[in-house]
């Protein structure tokens, strides 16, 4: 099923629809992604910052980075299995058609910023796989 959802996930885009592969998964009804869809503000082209695997808890969030590909479609896999009362939130990486970062500088300060969003102060729990 993951060749069938990235596929989704490039006609879409393809088509001016930004999701991901996380969002996909957590919305797998035709009902529970049109929601998801409805619900957002702006451009269609609009990416996420942060997408939440896992809300609430009471310990300090874990944010997991995108892999080398800069999808997303480990984050829910891997959010499932993490055990504890911590929120969890994935950072993609650019989408598609979007103009890319040219130092690895610049792709830690995009994270950096986007972390603090969610959490402004550290120390913050990091987690990736490539």
């Amino acid at each position: 099923h993951s060749l069938s959802a990235i596929r989704l996930v490039s006609l879409l885009q393809k088509a001016g629809v930004s999701l991901t592969l996380a969002e996909l998964f957590q919305h797998p009804s035709v009902a529970a992604l049109a929601g998801l869809l409805d619900q957002r503000p702006g451009s269609p082209d609009e990416a996420r910052e942060v997408i939440t695997v896992r809300a609430g808890g009471s310990e300090s969030p874990l944010f997991m980075l995108h892999d080398f590909t800069g999808l997303d479609a480990y984050f829910p896999v891997l959010g499932q299995h993490l055990q504890g009362d911590f929120p969890i939130y994935g950072l993609p990486g650019i989408g598609l058609g979007q103009q890319q970062l040219r130092t690895m500088e610049c792709l830690a300060a995009r994270m950096v910023e986007r972390i603090r969003q969610v959490q402004p102060r550290g120390p913050y729990r990091l987690a990736g796989w490539s």
